[in-house]
């Protein structure tokens, strides 16, 4: 008897996954542009080729944190750029975004939901680009 509740059980979980690999609109499915995008503190990282450290890079100068304005370099001219250290407040920024740090000396840049840096959940790194979901995010914290 304990073999069939296994095989049941296992035929169960088998069932919930393709169900939700079906599904339309499902996590699974919900691709970049897909119509049910996430509504919470959402990044994927996407890979830069040809970064050199020091040079300005798709329009993002060395030493800067730069966001552009969708899921894409925008003709290498981002919306927002930050250098200076401290908490940069982010205002009307929705939607999938890409944010790339071009910063130098092991600055690292911190994504947050809430103002005056608080509520931080990714770490961004020189030479990162991430594809985040803004809605959710309120500021950046740049710090060496």
């Amino acid at each position: 008897m304990p073999a069939l509740k296994r095989l049941a059980a296992a035929a169960f979980a088998t069932a919930v996954v393709l169900t939700a690999l079906i599904l339309p609109g499902s996590p699974a499915q919900a691709g970049p542009s897909g119509p049910s995008r996430p509504s919470g503190a959402v990044a994927h990282q996407v890979t830069v080729s040809g970064f050199a450290p020091g040079a300005t890079i798709h329009g993002c100068p060395s030493g800067y944190l730069c966001i552009y304005p969708g899921e894409g370099w925008n003709n290498d001219r981002p919306s927002l750029k930050f250098a200076s250290r401290g908490v940069h407040e982010l205002y009307n920024q929705y939607g999938w975004k890409y944010v790339f740090s071009n910063q130098t000396d092991n600055w690292i840049a911190r994504i947050c939901n809430q103002r005056g840096g608080n509520d931080c959940w990714l770490t961004i790194y020189q030479g990162e680009l991430w594809d985040i979901f803004m809605d959710p995010v309120d500021s950046v914290v740049l710090t060496p």
